[in-house]
């Protein structure tokens, strides 16, 4: 080949290198991406529906809604909403897009990541080329997690931390530019902290995202201004969700459930060991990616050969690694932030083989890029196409409205202790016999049998797990509460189920829904376990309701007066549901 082809030929290397990851892989994640677009929303989305929905019809958060989360869930979930998100299958579309437009982006800002000031910027055909190999390597990770564990508030949360990354190193890029550094700056802290009022473990990577900022110093903007910047995107974030919990609830209530309360009532029941975080739920195999790729970036910081700019690509996986031990739950999505960190650093470091070895002093060093890039390519080929999406035909089995609302359909998503279909059944039971305006009270944990039936709690308390707290009580394979801390969730147990208890005799609802096999002390029978630890309202409600039906494990209890209406108008058979087969579990 005569030199002007090879100089034809590193000159284009650059964009050569990421569009062979995305010609290996690219037509396997967009089918796995596709096919989660008609999986159904599990019990935490389902949380979130309902508490959106809820407060879309003027229920106070953390007053009428004794929600444990910050308002940023919800708030996603308006706007999901609001874009026709309340059918599966718009929701999981919505998330996918999103996704893929973030993932493209923070993509499209690792071009030039360890360029120096006399480096000249990188083209937008490169710019381009990448934001689709990061989609590729993004969206491969993204797969691999079920469909239980997407369109998760962490995988959320997530897109606001990448969006912030992109912004950050297109800010901090030395070579000269265009202005508006200040204002991603700004744009840099607005997207970060907007995370702490999704979970506050989210600070974390705020704190990374900060030290990188002060370290860098072939930032052209002083650190003064950096900072200022930041603070006041930061600002801006926290006025915003401190405005939204004023308006639509209490900022008492906030901190008194969220701050307070969550952890001392909560964290026992999912406390784990770091062993067992690292081995449940098939974790392991993530994992063991993580760890690798964060012991190789621990080595390329000891040898100071890249810029410290490169290493902001690194804060989702460092970050990630942190929150998810430190939370030690062990719960798979989790690991969302650690994962698509993982697969950043390889895509950026696929960036920085490919800029400096393009060279023509260095022929043989194109080899390295290349094969860097078809590892990375097959990899994400692997991860799509072996997922449960690829394998999966819920793409032609629920194609219209009407085949993702059958029973057959429904059932393609089992799950140990979330009864989808029983669900569905008892909505529309409860739909058919009560008013718009009339409440239900469950004791269970998923709100989305409200959502679904389209009707308002009738006390704050939806999370049987406030008052059977036995989980709690016992603790996790990380520690057992113990003395005060024991002492303060058996008193928190007890007011709880006098405010619920409150609650129903001032307002009596028209139903109680009660869902056996509840996490985390999955009872078998829920009806016996609501006598145990809540007997007031048990005695109350044998007084006043009956059981109306019972659909595998959700049971439907309607108070007397609408139970008779239902009866009458033939929404209900007269005979005992016990006797009748169609209200048992097939």
């Amino acid at each position: 080949m005569d030199s002007a082809r090879w100089r034809r030929l590193w000159a284009a290397l650059p964009s050569l290198v990421p569009l062979l990851v995305v010609a290996i892989s690219g037509v396997a994640v967009a089918g796995a991406l596709h096919k989660l677009t008609y999986a159904l929303l599990g019990r935490d989305q389902g949380i979130f529906q309902y508490v959106a929905w809820a407060l879309g019809r003027g229920s106070r958060d953390y007053v009428d809604l004794h929600e444990i989360n910050g308002p940023l869930g919800p708030i996603l979930h308006m706007a999901i909403m609001a874009l026709g998100g309340a059918d599966e299958h718009v929701f999981r579309s919505v998330d996918v897009v999103a996704s893929s437009l973030v993932f493209f982006t923070v993509g499209a800002a690792l071009p030039g990541i360890a360029a120096t000031a006399t480096d000249p910027p990188a083209g937008w055909r490169a710019r381009v080329a990448w934001g689709l190999a990061a989609w590729c390597a993004l969206g491969a990770q993204y797969v691999v997690f079920g469909w239980w564990d997407t369109s998760q508030r962490e995988s959320f949360y997530d897109l606001f931390l990448l969006l912030s990354i992109a912004a950050q190193l297109h800010a901090s890029r030395p070579a000269p530019g265009p202005g508006g550094r200040r204002a991603l700056w700004a744009l840099v802290g607005l997207t970060s902290v907007l995370t702490w009022f999704g979970k506050p473990t989210f600070f974390v990577f705020t704190l990374l995202q900060l030290a990188f900022a002060w370290a860098d110093r072939r930032d052209p903007l002083p650190r003064r201004a950096r900072f200022a910047a930041f603070a006041v995107g930061a600002a801006v974030a926290a006025a915003s969700m401190v405005g939204f919990i004023v308006a639509r609830g209490s900022l008492r209530g906030f901190v008194d459930i969220v701050l307070i309360e969550s952890p001392r009532l909560y964290q026992p029941i999912w406390q784990k060991s770091i062993a067992d975080c690292y081995g449940i739920w098939n974790n392991a195999p993530k994992l063991n990616y993580v760890l690798a790729t964060a012991v190789g970036v621990a080595a390329l910081a000891a040898s100071r050969r890249l810029p410290v700019r490169f290493f902001l690509v690194a804060v989702p996986l460092v970050g990630g690694i942190v929150v998810f031990f430190g939370q030690g739950k062990g719960f798979p999505y989790h690991l969302h932030s650690a994962t698509a960190g993982t697969r950043l650093v390889w895509v950026a470091l696929l960036v920085v083989a490919a800029e400096r070895w393009a060279a023509p002093a260095a022929r043989w060093w194109m080899a390295v890029p290349v094969v860097g890039a078809a590892a990375v390519g097959w990899q994400c080929q692997q991860d799509a196409s072996l997922s449960s999406y690829a394998k999966s035909d819920w793409d032609v089995a629920g194609a219209t409205p009407e085949a993702r609302a059958t029973e057959a359909y429904v059932r393609r998503f089992p799950w140990d202790d979330f009864f989808a279909w029983d669900l569905r059944r008892a909505a529309k039971l409860i739909d058919a016999t009560t008013e718009p305006s009339d409440r239900v009270q469950l004791y269970g944990m998923d709100p989305y049998l409200l959502f679904l039936a389209r009707r308002l709690s009738a006390s704050p308390y939806f999370y049987s797990f406030e008052l059977n707290v036995d989980a709690s009580l016992e603790g996790g394979s990380g520690g057992r509460p113990e003395g005060s801390a024991r002492e303060y969730i058996v008193a928190a147990a007890r007011r709880h189920a006098d405010e619920m208890q409150a609650a129903l005799e001032s307002r009596p609802p028209a139903a109680f829904a009660i869902v056996d096999h509840i996490p985390f002390t999955y009872p078998a029978d829920s009806e016996v376990d609501l006598a145990q630890h809540c007997p007031v309202t048990y005695a109350w409600m044998l007084e006043r309701y009956r059981r109306a039906a019972r659909f595998g494990g959700v049971r439907v209890w309607l108070r007397n007066d609408v139970y008779d209406r239902a009866v009458a108008s033939g929404a209900l058979p007269p005979e005992p549901p016990d006797a009748d087969p169609a209200h048992q579990q097939q």
